[in-house]
């Protein structure tokens, strides 16, 4: 992986870009649907939750890369270059517990954070402009 440090300045400046995306959906659905329907329909309220969680479990499905990485010209990637959906999915759901992933990324020495770590993948530079 070229320069670590310059691709976490980027890996944070993604994953602050996506979770910004998220949280305008999530403010989208709310305002659309209004907050008075929601209090009564705990199903329609559930639902609108989970919306924006499984959007964020599925980013990076594309081609490993979710707006904030095609944006910040990186994508993610396996290390033995085997394209699964189930592998980004499951570094995604590392997310749920973000401190304890984000340390890792602060503490090891390839930069990797814990859901690249069980999943086998890496963040690099996206080669393709």
């Amino acid at each position: 992986m070229n320069n670590k440090n310059a691709i976490l300045g980027l890996r944070i400046l993604a994953y602050f870009i996506d979770f910004f995306l998220v949280c305008l959906l999530l403010m989208g659905m709310v305002l659309i649907i209004g907050i008075d329907k929601l209090n009564n329909n705990v199903f329609l309220a559930i639902t609108i939750f989970f919306i924006p969680i499984i959007i964020y479990l599925l980013k990076d499905i594309a081609n490993g890369k979710s707006v904030g990485k095609r944006l910040m010209g990186i994508k993610v990637v396996t290390k033995n270059s085997r394209f699964t959906s189930f592998k980004y999915i499951l570094r995604n759901v590392f997310l749920l517990i973000w401190f304890v992933d984000w340390v890792f990324i602060l503490f090891t020495r390839n930069r990797r954070r814990l859901g690249d770590i069980v999943s086998g993948t890496i963040v690099d530079y996206d080669n393709v402009t």
